[in-house]
């Protein structure tokens, strides 16, 4: 080192040590690096939907866009009786089942319909007894997937589904070799019987807003906390009292939203 320093030194170069490497520093960055190469990337499926209900027939279309950019058509006839807002509901869970049918785990779905949508998400009470069964029988699909969204887009968004709902119910013979046709002899909601809905297997969308308002509880995500929070305030705790224990009034009290 002397003998390098020496020959420089005639050049006017001079000789700096290396600075140590502050151990934080480092430590971030390998961490940071370590942490780039094992994130694994989410790979989002989506599925645009569409009911069709006229006189000559109901029908949907379903578009799937796979991770990898390749997009399959599906026309799928209904051969059963059914309104706009079943047959979208129909659309909805054919895409659903066709997309985990073919390794969906995150799923992006896409509907014009305002209804379906906003029940989905729990905006939306869903009255009546069909209505209901459409919604649990949702809800018992997306438990299927790591991970769900739902999102209502204008119908001008949503033109190719729309076409091809429309296909499906037509008597219009399919010539294009890219769309697949199907047909559907019963709805999915048939023979779903009325108390499997009220069971522990397919819990209610009113859950966490019962809870909210009886205990306070709330759930540990704060999106849901908040969604829920928002929600509960258009409802009413209402609580019925029969013969209790007077020690305990609470114990034989049902309660409901509404």
């Amino acid at each position: 080192m002397v003998k390098w320093s020496i020959e420089l030194s005639e050049h006017g170069i001079e000789y700096q040590t290396r600075p140590a490497i502050k151990a934080q520093p480092l430590a971030d960055f390998i961490s940071e690096m370590t942490g780039a190469e094992n994130r694994q990337i989410t790979e989002w499926w989506k599925i645009f939907v569409d009911g069709s209900a006229t006189s000559q027939g109901s029908g949907a279309g379903v578009i799937i866009e796979t991770p990898q950019g390749d997009r399959l058509q599906y026309a799928i006839k209904f051969n059963f009786a059914a309104s706009n807002n079943e047959a979208e509901y129909e659309a909805l869970i054919a895409g659903g089942k066709l997309a985990l049918a073919a390794g969906a785990k995150h799923l992006k779905a896409y509907s014009d319909s305002q209804l379906v949508v906003n029940q989905i998400k729990g905006d939306y009470e869903a009255k009546g007894s069909k209505m209901t069964k459409y919604l649990s029988y949702i809800q018992a699909l997306i438990r299927k997937l790591e991970e769900f969204t739902i999102e209502q887009i204008p119908r001008s968004k949503n033109e190719e589904a729309d076409q091809l709902a429309k296909l499906a119910n037509s008597l219009t013979p399919l010539k294009s070799r890219t769309i697949t046709l199907l047909s559907q002899e019963h709805s999915e909601v048939e023979n779903i019987k009325e108390e499997v809905l009220t069971g522990d297997a397919l819990p209610s969308w009113k859950d966490g807003i019962e809870a909210y308002l009886k205990t306070g509880t709330l759930p540990q995500d704060p999106k849901e906390a908040r969604a829920i929070r928002v929600r509960a305030g258009k409802f009413t705790l209402i609580v019925n009292y029969t013969s209790g224990d007077f020690r305990n009034p609470t114990s034989n009290a049902s309660t409901k939203i509404k």
